[in-house]
């Protein structure tokens, strides 16, 4: 579920976090996006004609024209469509806009849009502008179709990834974060905005920083939740760093936070680790269908018990799995296989709309803005080569509890081995790029599996004044999971000061 590797893990936690707050998985219905007629007071926008968006009248619809190749300006012509939610409160001069893209990446901006608009005391003085990215939605959403319908092992993804890469051909490098970065400012332009706030969260963090490192000019204040740097000489995320402790220990967490749970397995961190390493050494196979319905080729290794134990976040209860690996533990591994069938780790029956997610932008915006191990200019072989040896150098330990090869096939760190070399690469972030002075709050959630702790705190190397928050208590996207994180942003864009913060928790001691 991730980017690279990284990427389509988020994909799913975007899901979830929209299923967990209440959003919609529809799109913004048949209404035609227009072009808002500039303002001509800079800060206030005039929305111009703007009309309500079919399936919620409380926004509305536009879209603004940008080419596809900005080096070809008069080239094909791409719609991105946004959507606006007028502040409550008209009595009042407007406060910046609060603008917002999907994360995933890949996903659908109008299914998540709901969260951020729902803070009454936020809407109260901000316009809030949520932009479909370049592929997604109703901004010419991609569809590779092979890689739409699912896949059932690496080698597919591997196929389907290379495969939907060709497809787009030239194209195929114009969906990263610069790209995005530059049709959010066309967005910023059209509505009469002056400056702008911008609340990224999960992938979309990308986006944010993309856009600071461009128009920092209108920029007044960024937040960014669960987020991750891109470029990154260490490729903290590219190898997923600090995700493999931390799938272990929320599990843990929260067994601790349920009373049976917790006087079931007083020692669940342990014991979850004790799973993982003798799956290590003996993985489980099924056999023949049995009346549990367990298929004779299910393997459960160290890659589905990674899956297994990021699952617990979006429903798998924790005493399931460790009563599984009590079973385990007793030389019983049925229960262990029968967890393994109903969470699979791979998706082998996509039927989901590109409209709704699409995993074509999904591979592209991985394959073009993360910074892997290998030079984006190699051949296959070349990189195939590069990602081996980087990954012998580590340590045997790396990814522990899990082997280098279990993590390797968990992350997908080889994803984007056969996407194309681009031809006219434009980074996310410009290599180096500190934003210094910008307005900035990082919040990061201590039950986050997706992104963990140590690789949101790294958004430090490029805001070194921002405000870092971990907010207890809470998982892939604070504002989704937390009250007091929703609470905090609203401050935060009011005062440019996370202001009291004792709601988050107590603060672990970091080393800046």
């Amino acid at each position: 579920m991730t980017l690279t590797v990284g990427s389509i893990v988020a994909v799913f936690a975007v899901f979830a976090f929209a299923a967990c707050t209440g959003t919609g998985s529809g799109s913004a219905g048949s209404s035609s996006p227009e072009t808002a007629t500039p303002s001509s007071n800079a800060g206030v926008s005039a929305f111009g004609d703007l009309p309500p968006c079919d399936d919620d009248a409380s926004w509305l619809c536009g879209s603004v024209t940008v080419p596809l190749d900005r080096a070809d300006p008069d080239g094909e012509q791409l719609e991105i469509a946004y959507y606006v939610r007028p502040r409550s409160d008209d009595a009042t001069p407007a406060a910046e806009p609060v603008f917002i893209s999907p994360g995933g990446p890949g996903a659908n901006v109008w299914d998540l849009k709901d969260p951020i608009a729902s803070i009454a005391a936020l809407t109260s003085s901000h316009d809030i502008v949520a932009v479909a990215t370049r592929g997604t939605g109703a901004s010419g959403a991609i569809d590779c179709a092979d890689f739409q319908s699912g896949f059932s092992s690496l080698r597919e993804l591997r196929k389907d990834t290379a495969a939907c890469g060709a497809q787009l051909g030239d194209d195929a490098d114009r969906y990263g974060g610069g790209d995005v970065a530059m049709d959010i400012d066309a967005v910023r332009e059209a509505l009469g905005f002056e400056t702008i706030d911008y609340y990224g969260f999960s992938y979309s963090t990308v986006d944010a920083q993309a856009y600071a490192a461009r128009f920092p000019e209108h920029l007044n204040a960024v937040v960014l939740d669960s987020g991750l740097p891109v470029s990154d000489q260490g490729h903290a995320f590219f190898w997923g760093l600090g995700v493999p402790e931390t799938l272990v220990h929320v599990p843990a967490l929260y067994c601790e936070q349920d009373l049976t749970c917790s006087a079931d397995f007083p020692n669940a961190e342990a014991d979850l680790r004790r799973m993982i390493e003798a799956v290590g050494r003996h993985p489980l196979e099924g056999r023949d269908a049995d009346e549990a319905g367990i298929p004779g080729d299910l393997v459960v290794d160290q890659t589905a018990v990674a899956y297994l134990l990021s699952s617990i976040p979006w429903g798998l209860s924790p005493s399931d799995l460790l009563e599984a690996a009590a079973a385990l533990d007793h030389g019983d591994p049925a229960p262990l296989l029968r967890l393994g069938q109903q969470h699979p780790p791979f998706i082998p029956d996509g039927d989901g709309l590109p409209t709704d997610f699409s995993s074509g932008d999904s591979a592209a915006r991985s394959c073009n803005d993360q910074d892997a191990v290998w030079d984006r200019s190699d051949p296959p072989a070349a990189r195939e080569h590069a990602l081996a040896a980087e990954l012998d150098a580590l340590p045997a330990n790396a990814f522990a509890p899990f082997t280098k090869q279990a993590w390797n096939d968990y992350w997908w760190l080889d994803m984007c081995l056969g996407w194309p070399a681009p031809d006219r690469f434009e980074p996310a972030v410009p290599e180096g790029a500190v934003f210094a002075g910008i307005p900035a709050l990082v919040l990061a959630g201590d039950l986050d599996t997706v992104v963990s702790t140590e690789v949101s705190r790294a958004l430090l190397d490029g805001f070194p004044d921002a405000t870092f928050l971990l907010v207890r208590g809470a998982g892939h996207i604070t504002i989704g999971s937390s009250t007091c994180a929703g609470e905090i942003v609203t401050t935060f864009f009011e005062t440019l000061d996370a202001g009291d913060t004792t709601c988050a928790g107590p603060q672990p001691l970091f080393e800046r």
